[in-house]
């Protein structure tokens, strides 16, 4: 479960990053 738990975190975090540089690139 916490591991689960922690790769759910960690994709969240590289969606967010990823729309960070995109929105950066604007």
């Amino acid at each position: 479960m916490l591991i689960h738990f922690i790769q759910k975190t960690g994709n969240t975090i590289e969606k967010k990053n990823e729309f960070l540089k995109k929105y950066m690139d604007l």
